[in-house]
């Protein structure tokens, strides 16, 4: 990894990081587990495999990853009793409770915080509630509360990968407004480091870098705009009459 002014910035496997991966004791890796809920749902059809078994004929949408067959299980035949169809279903895709719920009922513990519950204390984050484009999520707690989701992306890299103090986090905010992207930051510490490779890890290196800086580059225009939409709709601060 690549440290730099409360910036850590995670690198590809390289060959000359094997003698130290070699030398450390076994790790015991946290158990994870990640839901998605798609708002309009999955075309069935297109989604349940033809026949049963490791032998399965993959359905149009899983015949794109069939690179990864050995590594997922397709479960189908599943159903969630009293769930109906509609958006008021969305809030039971987790949690399976009947969705016809009247003033007296109310939703319960959806299945990632059950798991985040019994498996959070071996990860840093026991949960992280995610939305694209909301704060609606089917995350509920143990009392049946919706946990409002985080929707921007900026905040989660923040909260993910830049120290929590305020002026750290102004910090980077002002390196955003100046245009600048983490690369940016760390481009220092990554020369050094390409220094003290080796041909193949340099050049594996050199395009991993590309890759990450076009990535950063779209995320950060797409912060700037976010940022500006954000200062449009606060509109200009009024001021006490003299």
């Amino acid at each position: 990894m690549l440290r730099c002014a409360g910036i850590t910035l995670g690198l590809p496997l390289l060959e000359a990081m094997t003698p130290a991966f070699a030398a450390q004791k076994e790790v015991k890796t946290a158990k994870r587990f990640v839901g998605m809920s798609l708002a309009l749902g999955l075309h069935n059809p297109n989604l349940v495999p033809e026949g049963a078994g490791r032998d399965y004929k993959p359905s149009r949408y899983l015949a794109g990853i069939q690179d990864l067959r050995q590594d997922f299980t397709v479960v189908s035949g599943s159903s969630h009793p009293g769930v109906t169809g509609g958006h008021t279903a969305e809030g039971s895709i987790f949690s399976a409770c009947p969705n016809a719920r009247g003033s007296t009922t109310r939703n319960t513990i959806s299945l990632d915080q059950l798991m985040a519950k019994h498996l959070g204390h071996e990860t840093r984050f026991p949960s992280l509630v995610l939305n694209t484009n909301s704060q609606t999520s089917p995350s509920y707690t143990e009392n049946g509360s919706m946990i409002p989701a985080e929707n921007s992306a900026m905040k989660l890299f923040t909260r993910l990968f830049v120290d929590d103090t305020p002026a750290e986090q102004e910090r980077q905010a002002e390196l955003i407004r100046q245009g600048r992207s983490v690369m940016d930051v760390v481009g220092a510490e990554a020369k050094s480091l390409q220094r003290e490779l080796g041909s193949g890890d340099r050049d594996k290196l050199d395009a991993w870098f590309k890759r990450a800086r076009a990535g950063a580059e779209t995320r950060r225009e797409r912060g700037l705009d976010a940022q500006t939409e954000a200062e449009g709709e606060a509109g200009p601060a009024e001021s006490d009459p003299a």
